[in-house]
């Protein structure tokens, strides 16, 4: 609705009108924070929630706990992996297998192009 709403008052933006409309629709300017509707969350000037001392208690302790637990998990996934060796890994072994081949094509390609194409150059001058 608010979309649709920006494009029927778009030449009061400044923009060009649109072409499958007619010229002579009546043009509203937007009021200032046309999405404001949908952002608000209270009668506050701010615009913010209010919340109770109970409520944000609730919240904080819900929060450190997370934080808590994510940093365990954390500590536990550095610990688990702190010998591992990337390099050993079946998956990197073929992954770099497989870039060396695209590597040594492509050398071969620069290897038959470019003294061709110098020679070309050579010529056209």
């Amino acid at each position: 609705m608010a979309l649709r709403s920006l494009l029927t008052k778009m030449p009061a933006l400044g923009s060009r009108s649109l072409p499958m409309a007619p010229a002579k629709l009546p043009v509203h300017a937007l009021s200032p924070a046309a999405g404001s509707r949908l952002f608000h969350h209270g009668d506050t000037d701010t615009g913010q929630m209010i919340y109770s001392e109970d409520s944000l208690a609730r919240l904080r302790e819900k929060t450190n706990k997370q934080l808590e637990q994510l940093t365990k998990d954390l500590k536990n996934w550095e610990e688990g992996y702190k010998d591992y060796d990337w390099r050993q890994d079946e998956d990197y072994i073929k992954f770099r297998k497989t870039l060396r081949e695209i590597e040594m094509a492509c050398y071969v390609v620069l290897f038959i192009t470019v003294p061709g194409t110098a020679a070309m150059l050579y010529n056209l001058f």
